[in-house]
């Protein structure tokens, strides 16, 4: 069960990853429903890669994955604190919360609840999600750790091994993960 979570973790973050490294370049994201190949794949993990490997010394250490989550720490900071005075206020941290998307909304108006995220998550020094791909635990992630789990998992959603994925081989893969999933108990 958690290697199913971590599996869908990884790629949907090297998914994302991938497909912000592409956006950034100037590229519009490609639309779902067409093709998709491998060697598209690979192009955007490596400009995400890329990004990640600051020093460009060929692998993301403990310290750049330390100064991302700083980075986006101050940057988060900063939109907060929307007077530009260094405090953050509970005026402005509620500013900051009504601005946030209808969805974060159920249609009553009423909040979603959403449980707190577990430690672990995201870029942070403690290994987070990039720790994870850290295969043989040096500390450090190369660019081939970095892109097994993605092209793993394009690997098994290529279901006739053609380097393409269509969108029926995309669904099928939805499928096959929400059927994986545990039931949820609603209430």
């Amino acid at each position: 069960m958690k290697k199913t979570i971590l599996a869908a973790s990884l790629s949907a973050f090297t998914l994302i990853a991938a497909g912000s490294a592409f956006a950034q370049q100037g590229d519009a994201r490609p639309d779902p429903k067409a093709d998709f190949k491998r060697t598209e794949l690979v192009a955007r993990m490596e400009a995400a890669f890329a990004k990640l490997d600051t020093n460009g010394d060929g692998k993301v250490t403990a310290e750049e994955r330390k100064a991302l989550r700083d980075g986006r720490i101050a940057e988060r900071f900063k939109r907060l604190d929307a007077d530009g005075n260094g405090a953050v206020t509970l005026e402005e941290m509620q500013a900051s919360h009504d601005k946030r998307p209808d969805a974060a909304r159920m249609k009553d108006g009423e909040r979603k609840f959403r449980p707190a995220k577990a430690h672990g998550h995201g870029f942070g020094a403690r290994g987070g999600m990039l720790g994870k791909m850290d295969a043989n635990k040096d500390g450090v992630i190369t660019k081939e750790e970095f892109m097994a789990p993605a092209l793993a998992r394009f690997d098994k959603m290529d279901t006739d091994r053609d380097g393409v994925l269509t969108a029926a081989e995309r669904q099928a893969a939805r499928e096959a993960m929400k059927a994986e999933r545990p039931q949820r108990v609603r209430k």
